[in-house]
Order: structure tokens, then sequence, then C-alpha cells
């Protein structure tokens, strides 16, 4: 095996090299390399501003609405969506984590239920997939 290795050697040092160069050659075309070539993907559909609904200071979209869910909260900072597809919400002000519950399905929140409380701030919310 060494006599072959001493022979063959530019052989296989010419292999890695080609190879090298076809992998460059490759990630220059697909764009990894290539810093003047961009990857963006189409511009989003967009719509006129005078087809937009003005609510206060929120521009609407046609066939889109916008009403108060809960009020009363103190600070809320981040909303998320429960493993039951229950809203939860961080109040800052309050230093507590709440689950709101509309029981009617009327589109507002008739119960506001603390879930963790004595926090500092919360800012943020997470679930664990189990």
């Amino acid at each position: 095996m060494k006599t072959f290795l001493r022979r063959f050697w530019w052989f296989f040092l010419l292999l890695g090299l080609l190879l090298g160069v076809l992998a460059l050659v490759l990630l220059w075309r697909t764009g990894w390399l290539n810093p003047n070539q961009v990857n963006a993907s189409p511009a989003p559909t967009t719509i006129p501003l005078d087809e937009y609904t003005t609510v206060g200071e929120l521009h609407l979209p046609p066939g889109f609405f916008i009403q108060t869910f809960a009020s009363g909260l103190d600070g809320p900072r981040m909303l998320a969506l429960g493993p039951h597809q229950q809203l939860y919400v961080t109040e800052r002000g309050a230093g507590r984590v709440v689950r709101l519950e509309d029981r009617d399905g009327d589109g507002i929140a008739e119960h506001v239920i603390p879930v963790a409380a004595e926090l500092r701030a919360p800012s943020g919310l997470a679930f664990h997939p189990n």
C-alpha cells in the first residue's frame, strides 16, 4: 500500500484540488460565495393606500377589522397562544402572566386568569412542547 501511495501521490493531490475547485465553482454559482447575487424573494403584493380603512393611526386593508379583545390590563407587553390555543399575556406593570378566555366566542375576553404572579417585569412567553 505504501508503494502505491508513493507512486500515485500526485494523482490524489490533483484529484483533491479538482474537487476543491469544483466545490468553489458550485458555491459561487448558487450564490453562497457571490456577494453580487441576491436571492431575494419576490416583493409582496401591495394594496393601494386609497383602499385602506383608517382607524386612529392604524390602516387596515379591505376585509380586515379591528376590535378590543381585552381591556384593563396593566402594561401588557407580549402575547402568545398556548398549547390549547388560549391567549396568554405578560403584564409588566402587574408583574404577572395572565390567560385571557373568551368562553362565549363573541371575540371579547370575559375572564382574565393569572397563571404566574410576583414576577419582575415579565417581557416574554414561551411554551415547551410537552
